[in-house]
């Protein structure tokens, strides 16, 4: 047998039952705050990176 008609299964990414926690308002309201003031954009950052 050729390499060439060696057929492999592709691995999928695994399925989550869950989805990951999402609130639409407050995602936008973070995201206002920061176009708002320059201060709110590093706030928001320490708070991500610390997570």
């Amino acid at each position: 047998m050729a390499v060439s008609d060696e057929v492999r299964p592709l691995k999928s990414a695994p399925e989550f039952e869950r989805q990951p926690p999402q609130d639409l308002a407050a995602e936008q309201s973070v995201l206002g705050g920061m176009l708002l003031s320059k201060d709110a954009i590093a706030d928001v950052v320490e708070v991500l990176r610390s997570t």
